[in-house]
């Protein structure tokens, strides 16, 4: 892995990453920034702060490190893992560090919001807790006939539910990556 913000790939599906990618560019429906920018600056002092929690528990914490010394050609399903771990060493580790670094910041906060939203979803999504398809039986057999198998409307609420929490904290945190 080279740098925090560089672009990597996982395990979660191509279409939730793709989902995620694009909210993030195009700043979801809660957002301002225009269309395919990247944020390079903090929101606000709270994120400013927030983002200097991510980068000290990338570099401090053992999941965290382990996130960033990953090799480039590394599979996705190691990058996936090593994401996932790290995401819950945030949000547990170091949870009041970035609460108290939001204070009584609102961008700050919703950030922090959807940090929880973040590391829960991402881990039920990339866990296969939840499942993609309404009937998964139903689907493989859908997908053998070149039918469109129907999708899990609870699945498809948390990809858009992580999409936005990811887009959230790009936008707060500049060193969060969009894509890993």
């Amino acid at each position: 892995f080279s740098g925090v913000t560089g672009v990597q790939t996982c395990a979660l599906p191509i279409s939730v990453m793709a989902l995620i990618c694009a909210s993030v560019l195009t700043g979801c429906s809660s957002g301002t920034p225009k269309a395919g920018t990247i944020n390079t600056q903090p929101a606000s002092d709270g994120c400013a702060a927030m983002d200097k929690v991510y980068v000290s528990a990338l570099k401090e914490s053992s999941t965290g490190k382990t996130f960033s010394s990953l090799p480039k050609d590394a599979s996705p399903e190691v990058k996936q893992a090593s994401w996932q771990a790290f995401t819950v060493t945030l949000n547990t580790d170091y949870r009041a560090k970035f609460t108290k670094a939001a204070a009584k910041d609102k961008t700050a906060q919703a950030a922090l919001g959807a940090l929880g939203t973040y590391a829960t979803l991402s881990a039920q999504i990339s866990d296969g807790k939840l499942s993609e398809f309404a009937n998964p039986t139903q689907a493989e057999a859908d997908l053998k006939i070149g039918r469109t198998p129907t999708p899990n409307p609870t699945y498809v609420q948390a990809v858009n539910k992580l999409a936005d929490a990811g887009a959230t904290l790009a936008k707060c945190m500049p060193h969060w990556p969009v894509a890993f």
